[in-house]
């Protein structure tokens, strides 16, 4: 048994406070009946036009380029679905010129609308937070497989020779088929990994990192898809690679990991002699001391780098361990002597003893598995390093009835030192059944660790919580652990409370059903009871279970028919009963009796069916139209995370909702944009709302209402936004640029990061793209490349039908010399490049910043890309906005920000000489602490200049020892200020802040003491 790691919590957390900006979208045409819809028949997908472009051979310095001459660079209509059996989905992978591709191998998953998560090929077969299905295609190049979806599928295709080709389609229950899937030529990557001395490498495990990938990609993934692996001589052989710009992860056990990048320009080149060469790699050699024998086999090393000496420049400070490709394993012998091989030189390292049998898979990739020990510190090439096994932390118990003092076999049990997270199987399945009453919740992490701030961080206090049917919730806090032991709590006693017994029976044949999930809601006069959220997470059973707390108001009817929730004395409730095969029972407000339990009997009826078919003006069908639906009682629900495809229109413009209850039922079109986390059907986030008879959710459009019957057969028509297909070309300096991402974002509407941008397409090798099911109307049309400084914009109006829209893009160059105050040359220096807003102000964009062990990654709302500089300080920005005042920004670890004058490149010109001249930064250590003196996280800690024109701001989260740092400071007096994440922002305290004057030299310490709520 184990707990979900905090990571989850953490992430959806976060999720959470952005979502909450966003409560109910509207939609842009009003939902009103319309003649009937005729069938339509289902078209396929054709490729647009893909005659080559002219230009020379690509050259790249050291490598042999060539055209593959059995390539053919022709675009072929697909040929019709194949016949055959009908299966959930099906389809063809066809080359360009309509031959099949035998032996392809076919992803797929639910789909998850716009959001860019792992590549389906990057997550573990047997995750159990995604879920997939996959297969190969026979030899006419057909493939059948149930990835369990409703409408949207997401696909992925591999196949040796070709380009990966990513996708979603829609289907229905009777057009289960997507066609043909059009592989296009990719290209070839040949060459050898050698170590630092130029000798083969064997085994080292080439990955194919996706260009302009979300930051969250890395969920469920291990930095990218295994594209190939060198053999005995060292050589590999990458042959499932797009066209445009490539970066290869090696991973090797011998050397730190080594990025390759590169790119190509025509589909078919096969790019022979490239070496790759890996740096040095160092040991850490030592001993585990005490571990079981009979652990040992289960257990390993890990090796996590640390900021503060990663060779890239000297941080200072307490050190922080990076997450990422910078950590190291290794097994343990039978004598528990260990070597942790390919270690950055000088690096350091915390070590630690972890247990690999319990390590969760894909996306538990970045769950931490638990530890066995206390962390050790020690530098690349050290020896006799010394790690004591620990035992895990463990909270035992038993729990009993306070009354009898008999033992609670059935609860549910949540613990943590931040939010308490439930108790899960390895299947991701909350844990329910304690024979005897006795509970043991292990692998819990305490205060120091690898993470968390290292072995000085004050102890983390706990706080337990038990529910079970039948009895008053009970809630432990500040419990303070000891490491490395099972913490025995004694019994716990649960106080009874007053219960409402359920039976649950069918109405047709009043036969007791078994299965039905039955909660009980209370009922107040408080308006923010009408808002609620609700957390789901994908079991190993493909069920979702409730992850938030309120169980002994939840529990599931037994052989018959029976479920018992505890009651809300001398409060109102509200019973609902759900069933798959059954329509859901929402009662009238009960009156719960104080002082006595309560008996219900509950009869399910089959309900009725609704088909609400999506059409546009003139009857066509609509397809991926998401709707929202109301229920009677005035309730709606919204998806927040996850998605929901049981509510989006399939291939026939249908959305088919079975066993309805009975009653007056809403239906409209859902607003474009939204969140969209959790692809595959790993989690989701509901927030849903009950609203008065006659009060309309703020800024929706008007209900489309239907009295639904039991047993009724029921039609709902509305009317969506018509639709459009947008597809083009996108040229560099005449060009066809492949990898180029293209967006459709509404004009005037929203483009922070994480929410839904618009429509969203990559350009294929022929720099070719198509956007599918566009809803006519005005956009902005982003065009963004990993090899281009800044993104290229322009407004759009998108009508009915076809639209072309071709993007020719300027070649505009800015390119200079970066030094420090005497001249020398700074490498590894951040450089990009901004637009003016008015006079000398620059525009600001929305940034976020991760580090994932190679250095921070900004992303956010059209921030561009980044280069670094050379061991020669040089720099070089390719694709930078053309004819409009610019300025360079420089950032680097330890530095003050710096930008240039303004400058103006001219179409496809060069600006050369736009030198920037670093100055060293200074550093704010913050330590936020309770009152009673333990780390205060999360915390949200703020620097701000102060008395200045010079309006700069920085943001920090802490980390588990209440830390945060700020580097590159400008000097002068800046303000800073600690607000507690967790605090209600209008109830809470207000931040705590102290003024500091800050000067370059060593580190200034700033002590917060932050109050929660």
């Amino acid at each position: 048994m184990r707990p979900i790691p905090a990571l989850i919590a953490l992430a959806c957390v976060a999720g959470l406070l952005l979502v909450g900006l966003l409560f109910w979208t509207s939609s842009k045409s009003d939902p009103v009946e319309l003649d009937p819809v005729a069938r339509l028949a289902r078209e396929a997908a054709q490729l647009p036009g893909a005659e080559l472009a002219d230009a020379p051979d690509a050259t790249v310095p050291d490598r042999q380029v060539e055209v593959a001459p059995d390539t053919a660079i022709t675009a072929a209509r697909p040929g019709p679905p194949p016949a055959g059996k009908e299966r959930r989905v099906s389809g063809r992978v066809v080359d360009m010129a309509g031959q099949p591709v035998a032996n392809a191998t076919v992803y797929a998953a639910a789909g998850d609308g716009d959001f860019d998560g792992p590549a389906l090929d990057e997550i573990e077969p047997d995750d159990t937070w995604f879920r997939r299905a996959d297969t190969k295609t026979d030899a006419q190049g057909r493939f059948a497989l149930d990835p369990r979806i409703e409408a949207q599928v997401r696909l992925a295709v591999r196949a040796p020779g070709f380009a990966p080709l990513d996708l979603e389609r829609t289907i229905s229950a009777t057009t289960p088929d997507v066609g043909d899937l059009v592989l296009l030529p990719g290209v070839v990557l040949e060459g050898r990994v050698v170590d630092h001395a130029g000798r083969p490498v064997a085994g080292a495990e080439l990955r194919r990192r996706r260009t302009g990938a979300s930051p969250f990609a890395f969920f469920g993934g291990q930095g990218g898809a295994v594209v190939a692996k060198s053999d005995s001589a060292g050589a590999f052989r990458a042959d499932t690679m797009p066209v445009g710009p490539w970066t290869l992860r090696v991973t090797s056990e011998i050397a730190p990991d080594k990025d390759e990048s590169g790119e190509t320009a025509r589909p078919g080149e096969v790019v022979r002699g490239i070496t790759i060469q890996l740096e040095e790699g160092f040991e850490i050699a030592g001993h585990v001391t005490g571990a079981p024998a009979a652990e040992l086999p289960t257990l390993r090393v890990a090796a996590a780098m640390v900021r503060g000496d990663t060779g890239r420049g000297d941080m200072g400070g307490e050190a922080m361990v990076i997450m990422g490709g910078s950590q190291r394993t290794a097994p343990i012998a039978a004598d528990g002597s260990f070597v942790v091989r390919g270690c950055r030189k000088d690096a350091k390292y915390r070590l630690s003893v972890r247990q690999e049998s319990q390590g969760a898979r894909g996306l538990g990739s970045m769950m931490r598995s638990p530890t066995r020990s206390a962390p050790a510190d020690a530098t690349a090439g050290e020896r006799g390093v010394q790690i004591a096994y620990r035992s895990e932390t463990a909270l035992s118990f038993q729990v009993v009835n306070a009354a009898t003092g008999k033992p609670i076999t059935k609860m549910a049990i949540a613990a943590g030192s931040r939010w308490p997270a439930p108790l899960m199987d390895e299947k991701n399945r909350k844990v329910r059944e304690f024979p005897e009453g006795r509970v043991r919740y292990g692998a819990l992490r305490t205060g120091g660790g690898p993470g968390r701030g290292g072995p000085s961080a004050a102890p983390s206090t706990f706080t337990l919580q038990v529910e079970a049917q039948g009895f008053l919730p009970y809630e432990k806090k500040d419990l303070t652990l000891v490491e490395g032991r099972d913490n025995d709590l004694g019994v716990i006693r649960l106080e009874p409370t007053r219960v409402v017994k359920v039976e649950v029976r069918s109405l047709s044949t009043g036969a007791p059903i078994v299965g039905a999930r039955v909660s009980l809601e209370e009922v107040t006069d408080r308006p923010s009871d009408n808002q609620t959220f609700s957390f789901s997470m994908g079991g190993g059973d493909g069920e979702m279970h409730d992850m938030g707390g309120g169980d002994s108001h939840r529990d599931v009817t037994n052989a018959e028919g029976r479920a018992l929730v505890s009651s809300f004395p001398g409060s109102r409730g509200r019973l609902r009963v759900t069933h798959k095969e059954f329509a859901e029972s929402l009662s009238d407000p009960i009156a719960l009796p104080l002082d006595q339990d309560l008996d219900r009997a509950v009869t399910l009826s089959a309900g009725g069916g609704v088909v609400v078919l999506v059409a546009d003006a003139a009857g066509k069908a609509v397809v991926g139209q998401s709707i929202e639906h109301r229920r009677p009682g005035a309730v709606a629900m919204q998806m927040l995370f996850g998605g929901n495809d049981e509510l989006t229109s399939d291939a026939e413009g249908r959305v088919t909702l079975t066993h309805l209850e009975p009653g007056l039922h809403g239906f409209r079109l859902a607003g474009d944009g939204g969140a969209r986390m959790f692809g595959g059907g790993g989690a989701a986030v509901v927030m849903s709302r009950s609203f008065g008879e006659d009060e309309q959710p703020a800024g929706g459009e008007p209900w489309v209402e239907i009295d639904v019957t039991e047993g009724g057969a029921h039609e709902v028509r509305l009317v969506a936004p018509e639709r459009a297909r947008v597809f083009g070309r996108v040229r560099e300096g005449g060009r066809p640029l492949a990898g180029a991402s293209v967006t459709l974002r509404e004009k005037g509407g929203n483009d922070m990061p994480f929410f839904d941008q618009g429509p969203k397409a990559e350009a294929d090798g022929l720099g070719e793209f198509a956007l599918e099911n566009v809803a006519a109307g005005d956009y902005v049309m982003v065009v963004s490349h990993t090899g281009r400084a800044m993104d290229h914009e322009v407004e759009v109006r998108v009508r009915a039908g076809e639209n072309r829209q071709d993007v020719d893009l300027s070649l505009s160059i800015v390119e200079g010399r970066v030094t420090d105050s005497e001249g020398k040359p700074v490498a590894g220096i951040r450089i990009r490049a901004e637009r003016v807003s008015g006079g000398e102000e620059t525009v600001r964009e929305f940034m976020f910043a991760i580090d994932s062990g190679d250095g921070p990654v900004s992303f956010g709302s059209g921030g561009g890309g980044q280069v670094t500089t050379n061991a020669e300080g040089r720099y070089k920005l390719r694709g930078v906005q053309p004819d409009v005042d610019l300025v360079v920004v420089a950032t680097g670890t330890g530095v003050q920000r710096t930008q240039s004058d303004k400058v103006k490149v001219p179409v496809d010109g060069t600006r050369s000489n736009v030198d920037l001249v670093l100055a060293k930064g200074a550093t704010i250590e913050v330590t936020c602490r309770r009152p009673d003196g333990s780390p205060a996280t999360p915390c949200e800690v703020r620097a701000e200049l102060q008395e200045t024109d010079d309006a700069d701001s920085k943001v920090e989260i802490t980390r588990g020892d209440g830390k945060a740092r700020f580097q590159g400071l400008k000097p002068g007096r800046w303000r800073v200020s600690a607000r507690d994440l967790t605090a209600d922002d209008e109830d809470g305290p207000a931040p705590a802040e102290q003024t500091v004057d800050v000067v370059v030299g060593p580190p200034h310490q700033v002590t917060l003491e932050v109050r929660g709520s």
